[in-house]
């Protein structure tokens, strides 16, 4: 919707890491006035995020305005304001239990999120805690991550996986995984860095979470503004009308991009929304 003019923009939608939030895991208060005026001004805006719920920041989830939040990588859509979850697509728990046994084989790292929260063993929570310790992510990964030595039990008392997180050993490994978890065609995967990869439901999808909540709100996805700069992004730029690549965005985002803003560290998401309020008459894509 090339054609598609600022007032007509009823949705913003948003990733967190690498995109909204800044390497520190901060948000700018300049980000946040962005985000309010948008809001005050009648738009729905929605964080769409690799995180469980638990890990998206108080400081996103109390900016005014803000109902709706798509997390696990679309796997669910919660009413935050109500506490209730208006769309979940889980991994069913005899698949999910399957890719645990594999990633232990491999001897690898991984975090089975339910219901909101991460689960490992004790002996694998050390090793991602130890990994972290370091890093700006280990607030969010103390806050997320919970010990379950019986992982299977929990699957089974939550209906299935949200989400599943492995880190390999190499890039090679990951993607031999990747490539197995798909095989069924009931799961997707995506490469969330070079050892990195993350499993979920076929459906469990940003694109398509985005897509099914602007049905409910009775609103047209292809009015929806997104933000990204991942592969787990695909789906935002697959069925918003405008999608906006950071510009420390991966180079597949880039080229998937309809526009090309500053990066997480400099306000890129901010820059663009306030042009966007600047101009009710204007269009983005205007040069």
């Amino acid at each position: 919707m090339h054609g598609l003019k600022n007032r007509d923009i009823g949705v913003i939608a948003f990733d967190l890491d690498g995109t909204l939030l800044r390497d520190d895991k901060s948000i700018s208060e300049r980000t946040g006035k962005a985000l309010t005026t948008a809001a005050v001004s009648g738009r729905i805006i929605v964080p769409v995020t690799g995180r469980p719920l638990t890990g998206v920041p108080e400081e996103i989830l109390s900016i005014p305005g803000i109902r709706y939040v798509i997390s696990s990588n679309g796997a669910v859509t919660t009413d935050v304001y109500e506490g209730k979850t208006l769309r979940e697509a889980l991994i069913d728990t005899a698949d999910a239990v399957s890719i645990i046994g594999e990633a232990r084989r491999l001897g690898c790292v991984y975090t089975v999120f339910c219901q909101g929260d991460g689960y490992s063993d004790q002996k694998t929570l050390k090793r991602i805690k130890d990994h972290y310790c370091a890093s700006p992510l280990l607030g969010y990964i103390l806050k997320t991550r919970k010990a379950a030595d019986d992982i299977a039990k929990v699957l089974e008392m939550s209906g299935g996986a949200e989400n599943i997180w492995i880190m390999a050993k190499d890039a090679s490994q990951r993607d031999e995984l990747c490539r197995i978890i798909s095989s069924s065609g009931r799961l997707r995967t995506v490469r969330a860095s070079d050892r990195e990869l993350e499993a979920g439901d076929a459906l469990a999808d940003k694109g398509l979470a985005l897509r099914d909540l602007c049905g409910m709100l009775g609103l047209d996805c292809k009015a929806a503004l997104s933000f990204g700069d991942s592969d787990n992004d695909r789906g935002l730029a697959d069925v918003s009308g405008i999608f906006a690549a950071v510009a420390n965005a991966a180079g597949d985002m880039t080229r998937m991009a309809d526009l090309i803003t500053a990066s997480n560290n400099d306000d890129g998401p901010a820059q663009v929304i306030e042009r966007l309020l600047e101009d009710p008459d204007g269009s983005l894509l205007c040069k």
